[in-house]
């Protein structure tokens, strides 16, 4: 548009009924297009609807932005369409209303133009007034979408937090499953922060124990089949003669269960106050020194045991054999009864039968003895002969090993 033009641009004026929607706002933007009558075209010019809200009137100025005519002396009768627009809403009103496109709706001005740039306008009241309910229902259309809208966006949203907090249940379910089963074939249920940990077990009487691995395997079997035992007890009867390790093996289980819940009974008075097992936890139960003639008495006590609690029971027979038997070192008569008394009871059992060391077994024991004190002989192979040949192990198994051991390190360090 050239300079020349732009200053013939002038505003006109259209006083009208009052046609401001509401008094939320000052000026009402509305797109006006002038259409010429002779011809039938169309052109888009700018257009604007002042109100005052102050003043109290009830007209509004419509202000048309358009050059004049350029053909002077010369009648021509156009109208003016204005399209309503988007209005500066108050603050308040909801942004989805702000952000709607509005319907448009169109009135029609006619305009008698003259050369000197007079305009005569004739507006029926009607029409606009029409036009503002008209605008004012659209309104409350398009703040009715928006609530409705947002309803569904909640129930959305609330369908959502829905499958959310059942995949977080569904999820909470299968990790107290994986802890149930890690628990009960994995771990024992102690109590508190305290665990007892099956490799930490195995750990021990693997690293520990010598010449009994059928014994370490049924105790570990017996751990991971916990969740099965019958009546929450089970019943781990230990038989074998002196010095074979039977003690030794009840007394590292015993290191990996809560003190407060570790019994000793003794055989010659088999009591156990009750109330004191621990219902959340694995109790152990040690009977030491029994004979095969106990296993009557030792059946009867563990029937008395409550059926709910995790119980773990080690009865130790002795079961040595005399020294005038062929067998010095058991008594296979008594392993007979203990079995038999055992399959006639209801008890959920497993024998861990113990056996007599070898001399390569004895041997092996007193190397790692002797590396574990740091007992420098001189000539090592040669004590550990004397002490193999000095000691009758197949009849007293390591205890008098370990007597030997200690005298040696009397001397050596006597020494000094």
């Amino acid at each position: 548009m050239s300079a020349e033009e732009k200053d013939a641009l002038v505003y006109r004026s259209l006083s009208v009924p009052n046609i401001s929607p509401s008094r939320k706002f000052e000026k009402l933007y509305i797109n006006c297009i002038k259409i010429n009558r002779n011809t039938n075209l169309r052109r888009q010019i700018s257009c604007e609807v002042v109100y005052d809200k102050n003043s109290g009137t009830k007209e509004s100025t419509i202000r048309i932005l358009d050059s004049p005519l350029k053909s002077q002396g010369i009648k021509e009768t156009y109208s003016v369409e204005f399209e309503s627009m988007p209005p500066v809403l108050n603050d308040n009103v909801d942004k989805s209303i702000r952000s709607s496109q509005i319907k448009k709706t169109k009135t029609s001005v006619n305009e008698k133009c003259t050369s000197n740039g007079e305009v005569n306008t004739e507006v029926h009241p009607d029409t606009l007034l029409s036009k503002r309910k008209e605008l004012e229902k659209f309104l409350k259309e398009q703040r009715d979408s928006a609530t409705k809208s947002k309803s569904v966006k909640n129930k959305t949203n609330s369908k959502s937090f829905l499958i959310t907090s059942l995949l977080i249940g569904l999820m909470s379910v299968g990790a107290y499953l994986v802890l149930y089963y890690y628990n009960y074939y994995n771990y024992l249920p102690l109590c508190k922060d305290k665990t007892l940990q099956l490799q930490n077990i195995k750990k021990d009487l693997l690293e520990k124990v010598t010449g009994q691995k059928n014994v370490v395997d049924t105790i570990i079997s017996s751990f991971d089949d916990m969740g099965v035992w019958a009546q929450h007890i089970k019943v781990v009867p230990f038989v074998g003669s002196t010095g074979v390790g039977k003690t030794f093996i009840a007394s590292l289980i015993k290191q990996h269960f809560v003190n407060q819940y570790v019994y000793e009974v003794r055989y010659t008075n088999l009591l156990l106050n009750i109330d004191k097992l621990n219902s959340d936890c694995c109790n152990l139960l040690i009977i030491d020194n029994l004979l095969a003639s106990d296993v009557e008495r030792v059946i009867d006590f563990i029937g008395t045991l409550p059926k709910n609690v995790f119980i773990f029971v080690l009865p130790i027979f002795n079961v040595q054999g005399k020294p005038n038997n062929l067998d010095k070192r058991l008594n296979v008569d008594d392993i007979k009864h203990i079995e038999k008394k055992l399959s006639e009871s209801n008890l959920y059992y497993e024998i861990a039968m113990f056996n007599f060391f070898t001399e390569g077994e004895v041997n092996d024991w007193l190397t790692k003895e002797l590396k574990k004190y740091k007992l420098d002989t001189g000539n090592g192979d040669t004590l550990i002969k004397r002490l193999i040949s000095e000691t009758d192990f197949i009849l007293k198994g390591l205890k008098g090993l370990h007597k030997e051991i200690f005298l040696e390190l009397g001397k050596f360090y006597g020494k000094d």
